[in-house]
């Protein structure tokens, strides 16, 4: 995937459409995105948790930043378990368009994702496992869409479909700097543009759940 920058290439959808939604316009002309997890020197010179930043670059030259919301205390408290409100919006008008929410519990850890108008999109779980790594994708009507596997060694994660559990794109995670680890999603080809949201959004819970510094609860 070619993602070098291009003058003529578009930032953002919101000027460019007269109807649809901000989440189809999108992701709907996308089959894959590219995400920076910028790390902070503070952050891994201490350990200490701050609040997360994603530097997001659409196929089609779309460019996001996903900027975390979070407790001072809950970020020194719970570490990577921390509750979190996480908004993307367009680098170049800064007009939000999606939004995940990850609250607090002991027992299930979940998030929820939201359009700009505040409509729940679907949620992503986290599934117990001894061996692997798993999650689920659950739809609006609390339908299940997809699950992703990864294991312990490699930093990949297939996309199934949850009905057939044939492989139908990917999640992959390298590293592009010192100060930097950057994630490649390949969706589905069949994917919607609301599934397509719901599948970023498990990319950037699966850095809270397994590439982040665990931390014992107070």
């Amino acid at each position: 995937m070619d993602l070098q920058e291009n003058e003529h290439q578009p930032t953002s959808p919101v000027d460019t459409f007269s109807h649809g939604s901000l989440i189809d316009h999108t992701f709907g002309p996308n089959g894959s995105v590219f995400i920076n997890v910028l790390l902070e020197a503070f952050e891994e010179r201490t350990g200490f948790e701050a609040e997360n930043r994603y530097n997001i670059t659409f196929e089609n030259g779309y460019k996001v930043v996903g900027l975390e919301e979070s407790d001072f205390m809950n970020r020194w408290c719970c570490g990577s378990l921390r509750p979190f409100v996480l908004n993307f919006a367009f680098k170049e008008n800064k007009i939000q368009f999606l939004r995940l929410v990850r609250p607090f519990s002991f027992f299930i850890d979940e998030i929820f994702v939201f359009n700009e108008q505040d409509d729940l999109l679907g949620k992503v779980k986290s599934n117990l496992t001894l061996f692997t790594r798993e999650l689920t994708i659950y739809g609006l009507s609390n339908n299940k869409l997809y699950k992703l596997e990864g294991s312990m060694l490699q930093k990949k994660f297939m996309i199934k479909n949850y009905t057939t559990r044939e492989k139908v794109g990917e999640i992959r995670r390298g590293t592009a700097a010192p100060q930097y680890e950057d994630v490649e999603i390949v969706y589905p080809r069949s994917a919607s543009p609301s599934e397509k949201a719901l599948i970023l959004g498990s990319a950037i819970f699966i850095d809270y759940l397994y590439y982040e510094q665990k931390v014992n609860m107070i």
